[in-house]
Parts: C-alpha cells; sequence; structure tokens
C-alpha cells in the first residue's frame, strides 16, 4: 500500500489544482497536489515537502480531513486528505506540470483521477456547509 499525502489548497473560494504530467499513471486530468509519503516521513511532513518540491510554495496551516484506501488495477494507494488553508509563496508548477486557481463549484466539470471523487465530495461539502453558516 502506497501513502500519498494530499493537498486541497483552499484560497477563499477557489482551489489550487494541478494537471498531471502525460508520461505519468493517471496522466493529463486535474489533481489536488501532493505525492507520496516517503519511509519514516509522516503524512503532514510530506505535504509540506509535496507542496514545496512541485509548487514552491511552504504549508503554514493545513488540517487532516480525511483518510482513505483506493485501488487501482496493479496500484493500491491511501490517501490522507489535508485542507491547506494558509501557506507562503504563489503556487507555479516547478515540475512542468499545468497549475491553475479554480472556483470549487466547477470541480466535476474537470476530468480527475478516479481516486480523486471522494476529495471533490469533501470540497463540496466544506463549501456548503460554509455558505449555510453565512
Amino acid at each position: 500500500m502506497t501513502e500519498i499525502a494530499v493537498a486541497v489548497i483552499i484560497e477563499g473560494n477557489e482551489l489550487v489544482l494541478s494537471k498531471r504530467l502525460d508520461h505519468v499513471h493517471q496522466g493529463g486530468k486535474w489533481e489536488f497536489p501532493g505525492g507520496k509519503v516517503e519511509a519514516g516521513e509522516t503524512a503532514a511532513k510530506a505535504l509540506v515537502r509535496e507542496c514545496f518540491e512541485e509548487l514552491a510554495i511552504k504549508v503554514k496551516g493545513a488540517a487532516l480531513v480525511d483518510t482513505f484506501d483506493f485501488e487501482y488495477p496493479g496500484k493500491a494507494l491511501t490517501f490522507h486528505v489535508f485542507f491547506v488553508d494558509d501557506f507562503s509563496g504563489t503556487p507555479r508548477g516547478i515540475e512542468g506540470q499545468e497549475v491553475a486557481r479554480v472556483h470549487w463549484s466547477v470541480l466535476r466539470e474537470l476530468e480527475f483521477p478516479e481516486a480523486n471523487i471522494r476529495m471533490i465530495d469533501l470540497v463540496e461539502r466544506h463549501f456548503k456547509h460554509q455558505e449555510g453558516d453565512s
């Protein structure tokens, strides 16, 4: 089982997404940034490292909101999903990947890897809850 730290980066009503490079598994699809948890590393430390390596941002505030297992053919993954609401720097694609800010309400119009659907559900619940509070 490979562990993955995922950053749902929230800026107001928008989210920072990156597009998977064409040559990797699920290539060409949008995703919430993140990556593998290395040996001896916690998911939270992997989140901070991956955000810096992939997007050149320093995470200052993040909360774990879900952990779940997902299987693709030949790949068993455990996702640790964090909402990131405080960071410094401007997100950019360090590894050549496209990076975009999108309004949370359009997520279902984009093509994501199947495992990300649960993350989109979390995002929608978060924002709908916020709208109910205002």
